[in-house]
């Protein structure tokens, strides 16, 4: 996607160079809703309608640290809280899920819930042999 928009570190930028022949869209950009749709810098993945189940003591903690601004808590009981949020599928929210997976379970979608799967498996195969 030649038209896709970029998001790049500044720590990473080490020069920078205008060429006179290229030409950059000029139009105005929402910034907060740019990064709304999704955890980290970026959001070029499916959109999807995350639920997962945190167990009751990192639920707790979750609540009081969103993954995400848009997080809902569906319900809160004995096994825990089920919370719910609007996000694009990216590496940041493998990277996010990977550091909770201990504390919790992906509900839905069963597309994500089957891929994370496949990644804690290949994980656990590296540590075998």
């Amino acid at each position: 996607q030649d038209n896709a928009w970029r998001t790049y570190g500044l720590d990473r930028i080490q020069q920078l160079i205008l060429l006179p022949e290229q030409t950059f869209r000029r139009e105005p950009v929402d910034i907060d809703e740019k990064f709304r749709s999704y955890i980290g810098v970026n959001g070029s993945g499916e959109k999807i309608d995350l639920e997962v189940l945190f167990r009751p003591n990192m639920g707790q903690f979750i609540k009081r640290n969103k993954l995400h601004p848009n997080q809902r808590v569906i319900r809160e009981d004995e096994d825990g809280v089920l919370i719910r949020l609007q996000t694009r599928v990216n590496n940041e929210l493998y990277l996010t899920l990977m550091k909770y997976a201990r504390h919790m379970t992906i509900q839905a979608p069963n597309s994500l819930r089957e891929v994370f799967a496949d990644m804690v498996k290949k994980i656990l195969e590296r540590y075998r042999t």
